[in-house]
C-alpha cells in the first residue's frame, strides 16, 4: 500500500480501519514527499527506510489518536493534557519532523553544506508571489520573504 508505512506498522499502537489507515498513509507519505522530495527517488538502506517509518508512524499514530480523542483533559498535578492540537487539521508532520527528514535528503544529497548556487539575476514573477531566495521556493514549508502575510506580495526587500 504505502511506500514507507504498511497497516500492520500501526497495529501495535492503535486498531485503525483499513479504509482510515490507507487514508492517513497516503496523506502522512505525501506530506513527507513534499517537504523532502528526495524520498519520492531515492533509495533508502535499511537504517533509513526504518528512519523514515519511525517518523510517519509516530505522525500517523498521533493524528489517528487526535481525531478520535474524546476531548477529555487530564490533570495530574501542574501538567495538564487536553485534546491535541489542533492549530493545523490538515497537517500531519511536526516541524521538528520535517526538518529530519529534509537532514535524511541532504545526507542523501552530499552532505547538505558545501557550495551552492542561488539565481542572483533580476527577480522574476514567481507564479506563487514568493521570492526565489525564499524558504517556501527551496521545498520548506515555512515562508521567508512575508509573502504568506501579505496575500503574495513579498514583504521582506523589494
Amino acid at each position: 500500500m504505502g511506500r514507507f508505512v504498511q497497516p500492520d506498522d500501526l497495529a501495535p499502537w492503535a486498531t485503525i480501519p483499513d479504509q482510515m489507515a490507507g487514508a492517513l498513509i497516503a496523506d502522512a507519505e505525501a506530506q513527507a514527499i513534499h517537504v523532502a522530495p528526495c524520498l519520492a527517488t531515492a533509495t533508502l538502506d535499511a537504517d533509513q527506510q526504518a528512519f523514515v517509518l519511525s517518523i510517519l508512524r509516530s505522525a500517523i499514530i498521533r493524528r489517528w489518536k487526535r481525531d478520535n480523542d474524546d476531548g477529555k483533559q487530564v490533570t495530574i498535578g501542574q501538567v495538564s493534557v487536553g485534546p491535541g492540537d489542533t492549530s493545523h487539521p490538515g497537517r500531519i508532520l511536526w516541524d521538528s519532523e520535517i526538518r529530519q527528514l529534509q537532514a535524511l535528503c541532504a545526507r542523501l544529497s552530499g552532505g547538505g553544506r558545501g557550495a551552492y548556487t542561488i539565481d542572483s539575476g533580476l527577480y522574476r514573477a514567481m507564479p506563487s508571489g514568493h521570492r526565489p531566495w525564499c524558504d517556501v521556493m527551496f521545498g520548506r514549508g515555512a515562508c521567508s520573504c512575508g509573502a504568506d502575510l501579505t496575500g503574495g506580495d513579498p514583504l521582506w526587500e523589494p
